[in-house]
This record gives C-alpha cells, sequence and structure tokens, in this order.
C-alpha cells in the first residue's frame, strides 16, 4: 500500500476527501507518515517530519472537507513563515 493510499483510507475514514497532495510524501518512512496520520485530524496543523534525514514540515490544511498535505523543507517553512515549530 502507498502512502498515499494509507493517507485517501484515513481521510475518508473521517468522512472527508483528499484535496492537495505533494508527491514527495510517497518518500516518507511509516514512522513519519505515522506522524502526519496521527495528527492530521486535529484540523489544519504543521507536523515535523524527516526525508532521508533532512527536516521537513508537512503542512496540512482543512478546507471546507478536503484535507491538503503539503511537503516543504524546514529551511523554506522558516524563510516563509519567520519562525520554526
Amino acid at each position: 500500500m502507498t502512502n498515499k493510499e494509507r493517507i485517501l483510507e484515513a481521510v475518508k475514514r473521517e468522512g472527508m476527501e483528499l484535496g492537495i497532495y505533494h508527491k514527495e510524501m510517497e518518500e516518507l518512512t511509516y514512522y513519519h507518515l505515522k506522524k502526519v496520520l496521527d495528527n492530521f485530524d486535529y484540523g489544519s496543523t504543521d507536523i515535523k517530519v524527516k526525508l532521508n534525514k533532512v527536516p521537513y514540515i508537512v503542512e496540512v490544511y482543512h478546507v471546507d472537507n478536503e484535507v491538503d498535505f503539503m511537503l516543504i523543507s524546514q529551511e523554506k517553512y522558516i524563510k516563509r513563515y519567520g519562525r520554526n515549530i
């Protein structure tokens, strides 16, 4: 099962639909994917993960009945928002 399929299954279980999904999410290990799955249903949030030992942030947005999953490097996140999580 792919990461996208796992996320899609979890999103549907919450009665929502999958919106934006960055394909780089497929490269997350199961450990980091589980962090995303355990926290996405609390509403819009940012989740710290690692991809090939490099820190990234999964930005989760709830818009109406859709959930978006966008992966951004921690470096870009800090430049964009002026803070780290």
